[in-house]
Formats: C-alpha cells, structure tokens, sequence
C-alpha cells in the first residue's frame, strides 16, 4: 500500500502530495481498505473525493466522445522512452 501511495502522489502538484494517502485510500472499497491495512478516511476527505469524482464524471459525460486513444500502445507514463510488449515483465 505504502508503494501504491507513493506512485499515486507523483502524480500529484506538489502542495496535495500530503493528500495522497487519504485520497488512495478512500478510493479503496471498504473491504479491500480492510484487508490491506489502510484506515478509513476522515469524513470530510470521503465527502471531498466522492464529489470531485461526480463533477468530473458530469463534465466528462458533457464532453465530445474522443477520437483518438487515451493512450497507444508503446507509451505510458511509466516507460517515457517508450516500450515494447515483448519486452515487459521479467527476464528469464
């Protein structure tokens, strides 16, 4: 979990990085919340992040339906050179 916060936060600016864990773990169903070790949100935190989820859905759902993929094949923010599918996981 500790490594899901972290690659969570760099995704973030750099003044919510403090909101990265309460964040993750509000996105988490209750039971997998539970299983992992993660407490439960502060109210306020599950009120905020549910919110902010349904104007984004609302604005989304607004919007012209995409014309292009969100990503292609060969690029992730994880690989900025790039990849290759034969490439991924380990070497044997």
């Amino acid at each position: 979990m500790t490594a899901t916060r972290g690659l969570f936060a760099g995704r973030l600016p750099d003044r919510l990085k403090g909101l990265a864990g309460p964040v993750a773990d509000t996105l988490l169903p209750p039971t997998l919340r539970t299983a992992v070790g993660a407490p439960k949100p502060a109210l306020p935190v599950r009120v905020l992040v549910g919110g902010l989820l349904r104007v984004r859905a609302t604005a989304e759902a607004w919007k012209a339906p995409r014309t292009e993929p969100y990503l292609t094949l060969g690029t992730a923010p994880s690989y900025p050179d790039g990849y290759r599918v034969e490439e991924l996981g380990p070497a044997f």
